[in-house]
């Protein structure tokens, strides 16, 4: 099996970079900045927080930081399941280990390996009539346990349904944002 948690996305800079826990050595100061992406369907946009230290980008540690709001980056990193609410939007957090400029946000690519943690629901897309399975993946990562939604479909949510509760699985995929508000 492939490392726990990775993560290679294209995002959109929405609050540049600020360093949120400073240390003697510069390349170990923590940096944070705010990203989104819109969905391939358009019709959708997936905020996130994007914590990293210096070393991830050389540029901060010389305090001529190119990044600004506007710009696209590739992130490459692990996905932190813990969310933080910030003026009533939750932010899925990203600890990137490199961060590079690229032109588009095309790139979206998540591979998670952890156990299966909750029981697996099966259904069926009313309007596409495709099978899915929704479920949670408990992945370990930096020292910390996280459970991560997932969803497959097609012929992977029966394999999902196959292996059941507790099975190991390495799973390849996209990362997608949802928000909703819970009636309490």
């Amino acid at each position: 099996m492939s490392k726990n948690n990775s993560i290679t996305i294209g995002v959109k800079v929405i609050a540049p970079p600020t360093i949120i826990a400073h240390s003697d050595d510069h390349a170990r100061n923590m940096w944070e900045m705010r990203a989104e992406r819109e969905r391939k369907s358009g019709n959708a946009t997936d905020y996130f927080a994007v914590r990293f230290n210096g070393s991830a980008c050389p540029l901060l540690i010389t305090n001529r930081c190119g990044i600004k709001t506007g710009d696209v980056v590739e992130l490459t990193g692990e996905i932190c399941s813990r969310s933080i609410l910030n003026r009533k939007e939750i932010f899925e957090h990203i600890y990137a280990d490199s961060i590079k400029a690229m032109k588009t946000t095309e790139k979206n690519t998540v591979r998670l390996c952890g156990n299966i943690s909750s029981s697996i629901n099966i259904f069926q897309n009313p309007r596409t009539k495709r099978k899915h399975a929704s479920f949670k993946l408990s992945v370990k990562s930096r020292g910390c346990r996280h459970y991560i939604r997932v969803t497959a479909s097609g012929e992977l949510a029966d394999d999902i349904k196959e292996i059941g509760t507790g099975g190991l699985v390495e799973l390849e995929g996209r990362l997608q944002y949802r928000e909703y508000t819970k009636e309490v």
